[in-house]
Order: structure tokens, then C-alpha cells, then sequence
């Protein structure tokens, strides 16, 4: 039963690490619903046991990666992307206007992935915590 959560806690790592350098993490999602299914002896039961680990650490790994755009990235990627794209700095003038609602509506955007949304409402001004609140809210993957 230990190496179950050794197993989890190498899951975690790998996650928060993909999301942090900006690289998708569908396979490991499969990868990880699949290791589940066969270790509880049951694709039903496994399936649910691998959506409440993968939601969980999904929102610590957006909490890295918003955590370091905010703290650390943040100039580079104003700079680089942000500055550089029209419609990123309309959505950064919709962010200071709506605020908690028009995270909510790009977070249900199929057309942004979430790994690459971390970053960039990490480094807007206008969002300070109410990203990590939302992100506690609603995960998508």
C-alpha cells in the first residue's frame, strides 16, 4: 500500500513539472487513469480514484506555474508575449473591467490550453489572487 502513494507522489512531481515548463500533460492524465484502473481492479472505481488525485494536483500545479508567473516570470512574459499580441492586452483590459467573470469564461475556453492560461493570467496586473480562488472553483484539464 506504501508504494501507492510513493506511486502519487512521483505522479505529482511529473505533473507540476510539465505544467510549469509549459508542456501538455494529456498522456500523463491517460497514463495515470489507466496505473489506477489496474491497480484498484476496476475501471470504474479507478477511474474516480484518478479524477480526485489528477484534480488535486492539477490546482497545485496551476498554483506553481501562476505562482511562478507572478513572481518570477512575470516581465518576460509581458514582454515577450503579452506586450507583442492585440488581443492579449484587450483581455488584460477585460480582466480590470469584469475581473472573477472573465476568468471564469476563459478558463471554460477550449481554445486556450490551462497550462498555457496559468502563465498569462499570471503575469496581468489586474490578477492578483482571484485566479488561485477560481482555480480552487473549477480545474479544467
Amino acid at each position: 500500500m506504501k508504494h501507492i502513494f510513493v506511486s502519487i507522489l512521483i505522479f505529482a512531481l511529473c505533473f507540476t513539472t510539465l505544467t510549469v515548463l509549459l508542456l501538455p500533460t494529456f498522456l500523463l492524465v491517460i497514463l495515470g487513469g489507466f496505473i489506477a484502473g489496474s491497480y484498484f481492479e476496476g475501471k470504474v472505481y479507478g477511474f474516480f480514484i484518478a479524477l480526485v488525485i489528477i484534480l488535486h494536483i492539477n490546482i497545485l500545479a496551476a498554483f506553481a506555474a501562476f505562482s511562478n508567473s507572478k513572481l518570477c516570470l512575470k516581465d518576460l512574459v509581458r514582454t515577450h508575449i503579452i506586450n507583442k499580441n492585440k488581443k492579449l492586452r484587450n483581455i488584460d483590459r477585460v480582466l480590470k473591467v469584469y475581473g472573477l467573470k472573465a476568468v471564469f469564461f476563459l478558463r471554460l475556453s477550449p481554445l486556450v490550453p490551462s497550462y498555457i492560461l496559468n502563465y498569462i493570467l499570471g503575469s496581468f496586473d489586474s490578477i492578483l489572487n482571484i485566479h488561485y480562488i477560481f482555480e480552487l472553483i473549477y480545474s479544467k484539464q
